[in-house]
C-alpha cells in the first residue's frame, strides 16, 4: 500500500495537525516546514488547513525513516491501524 509524501510550509509556532491522531507520521524539519505521509486519496489539509502550498509531493511505496526523522514509538502497531484504515477506505 503505497503513502503520499507532502512537504508544506506550517505555522512555525505550532505545526501540529489539528485533528489527531493524524493520518501516518509527521515531523516538522525546522525550516518552518512539515514533512507528512497520508494515503493517496487523502486531503492534507483536513489535518494541516496550512497546506495550500504544497511544495512536494511523491508518491512512494514505504515511509523512510532515518536519524533526522525517527519511527515513532509503536510504529508497527500504529502502520497496521493506518493500513487497516486505507483498506476500509478510513481516514486514520
Amino acid at each position: 500500500m503505497s503513502w503520499l509524501r507532502v512537504r508544506f510550509r506550517a505555522d512555525l509556532d505550532d505545526p501540529r495537525p489539528v485533528i489527531v491522531p493524524p493520518p501516518g507520521p509527521w515531523w516538522c524539519t525546522g525550516w518552518g516546514e512539515v514533512v507528512a505521509y497520508v494515503r493517496p486519496g487523502q486531503d492534507i489539509r483536513r489535518w494541516w488547513p496550512e497546506a495550500e502550498g504544497e511544495t512536494d509531493l511523491a508518491v512512494v511505496e514505504t515511509v523512510v525513516f532515518s536519524s533526522r526523522f525517527p519511527a515513532p514509538k509503536g510504529w508497527d502497531a500504529q502502520q497496521e491501524r493506518w493500513s487497516d484504515d486505507a483498506r476500509s477506505g478510513g481516514e486514520g
